[in-house]
């Protein structure tokens, strides 16, 4: 099926790797939980905290392609409050792949850790060593990380909704190897309108 309007290269590629890494911190951290050996349980937490830096260092180059591309135009036939609810999760998808990397880099100066990327670039802590506020900003993480899941499972269950309900391109739009119109442009200008 070949699709007349979609996704920027760049946001296809962004999307899929926010998505990997997003579920590679989940794997980990739920990991850690299920073991006892403390080595292992810092190896993953570890890696948890690497994801978590990951997405955040992906989401500041994806918010900027989404600023200078468009979305493609949603279906036809899509009531305009579900469009309106698709863009505000989708502002909140945004919203907590900023807020909880920042929140783990907190935990982890509360912690006196120290933070590196790819163990290789040492980040500043920006909070003091503080047990208790460390404490209070994981039981928050934690919460807020849920919340987070249960916006993804309904930006996930809403795609397939699409693809198997309604029988529409939205979720292939967004798929690296759907086919495209050839004539289209990999950038589209930004006030053309659609969902993101």
């Amino acid at each position: 099926m070949n699709i007349q309007n979609k996704y920027s290269r760049v946001i296809i590629a962004l999307h899929w790797i926010s998505a990997a890494l997003i579920l590679l911190a989940v794997c980990f951290v739920l990991g850690r939980e299920l073991t006892e050996s403390r080595s292992l349980r810092h190896t993953l937490i570890d890696f948890h905290r690497q994801c978590g830096l990951l997405i955040l260092l992906f989401v500041l180059p994806r918010l900027g392609a989404r600023l200078i591309t468009a979305a493609p135009a949603a279906e036809k036939g899509i009531p305009h409050i579900l469009q309106w609810v698709a863009k505000l999760t989708h502002l909140a998808i945004y919203g907590f792949m900023v807020a909880l990397p920042i929140l783990g880099w907190a935990i982890s100066g509360a912690k006196g850790q120290a933070i590196k990327l790819l163990a290789f670039v040492s980040l500043p802590s920006f909070v003091s060593v503080d047990p208790d506020l460390a404490d209070t900003l994981e039981q928050w993480h934690g919460t807020l990380a849920w919340v987070f899941l249960s916006l993804l499972a309904l930006h996930a269950g809403a795609a397939l909704w699409h693809h198997f309900i309604l029988k529409d391109s939205t979720l292939q739009k967004m798929l690296p190897f759907a086919k495209q119109n050839p004539a289209q442009k990999e950038l589209v200008p930004a006030h053309s309108t659609g969902e993101n």
